[in-house]
């Protein structure tokens, strides 16, 4: 469940959206979410002694503005970001709706149906190919040629036409750059190339053992005559970017052991079978710890059971988790008796196991 600060900043980020999306339609009537979001803004500002927000502008200034503007202090959102900048979501609010939101939140309706699809029709085959394919950065921007023939690849009809809805039209692929980490399409905003209107990529160019610059990227080599297209928005930020080291980890894994992407219809992320018993791992990517947290609380008690065991882990990735992101993390969800590793830890971790036996 959440707690109240948790349910006014979530209905905030979901009015915003569907506010955005009235102003982008011919609608004429304003989506009903949006007045109760103003309502419970309202609310909460007279409680903190605030000018309230009575009209829609008003309502705007505030989510346009830092939080702690009009936020109390609290662990769960950054203070210096706002909810809405850019013309979208700010980068903070959309870890926020992943931490403690649901998937139809921020996943793309192509995405939600295949696996709602495949859960039904027990198909998993088509499944793990349809997001092995997602999360292939050769594929982020193609042409036609390349979508038609990767699309045939795929057997079901109903997947395939999914796959195909993935995607949307790039005329001009020109104005843009290869991103060197994704392969998604980097645009140029005050001067530096920016993967995605929050720049999701860049983050990762920090990491030790990457060898690349957002700042120095490729052309992309398509000619005048090809029809280009690109991976939607939603499944660049959600599935392509988090879903690169998801197969990192997968390929290390798969030198040593039998394993599974996405078993029981994305389940979880990896399955390793070892000689003891299976192990199920859930690769988390978010940046900030307190997200994973967040993450973690608001997990039914049903879901955090198989990570009370040692049938399953939450795994980070060595590029998101530092030595001190672990250690809050774990800190912070100890009443679970959940411990969240590391890439490298898991690895270790399975070392030890190998020698005890």
């Amino acid at each position: 469940m959440l707690n109240q600060l948790h349910e006014l900043i979530y209905i905030q980020v979901r009015a915003l959206i569907q506010f955005n999306a009235y102003l982008n339609s011919d609608k004429l009537v304003m989506p009903d979410i949006v007045t109760v979001a103003r309502k419970r803004l309202t609310k909460y500002l007279i409680q903190k002694g605030k000018y309230p927000a009575l009209g829609i502008n008003e309502w705007l200034r505030y989510l346009i503005e830092p939080s702690e503007q009009w936020l109390s202090e609290n662990d769960i959102f950054d203070p210096v970001s706002p909810l809405w900048e850019e013309g979208g979501l700010s980068r903070e609010a959309e870890w926020f709706l992943e931490a403690y939101g649901l998937p139809e939140d921020f996943q793309e309706r192509p995405v939600l149906k295949v696996l709602s699809y495949c859960r039904e029709e027990d198909e998993q085959h088509g499944y793990v190919l349809f997001r092995s394919l997602l999360t292939n950065p050769d594929l982020a921007v193609i042409n036609q040629k390349t979508l038609t023939e990767t699309a045939g690849k795929i057997v079901d009809s109903f997947i395939r036409k999914q796959y195909l809805s993935c995607y949307e039209p790039f005329d001009e692929w020109y104005m843009y750059k290869k991103c060197p980490y994704c392969g998604w399409s980097l645009k140029k905003y005050n001067g530096q190339w920016r993967c995605g209107r929050s720049n999701v990529c860049n983050e990762m160019e920090g990491y030790y053992l990457s060898k690349w610059s957002l700042q120095s990227p490729d052309e992309f080599d398509f000619s005048s005559e090809d029809q280009v297209y690109r991976l939607l928005s939603g499944i660049h930020r959600f599935i392509l970017v988090p879903g690169l080291p998801e197969n990192r980890i997968y390929q290390r894994l798969s030198e040593k052991y039998k394993v599974e992407l996405y078993p029981n219809k994305d389940e979880f992320d990896i399955r390793i079978f070892l000689e003891n018993g299976n192990l199920d791992l859930d690769v988390k990517c978010f940046r900030q710890p307190r997200h994973l947290v967040g993450y973690i609380n608001h997990l039914s008690d049903l879901k955090r059971e198989p990570f009370q065991t040692d049938e399953a882990k939450f795994v980070v990735p060595n590029e998101y988790g530092y030595a001190s992101y672990l250690k809050q993390v774990n800190t912070q969800i100890s009443k679970f008796r959940i411990q969240v590793v590391s890439e490298n830890q898991l690895f270790r971790e399975l070392g030890e196991k190998e020698k005890s036996i």
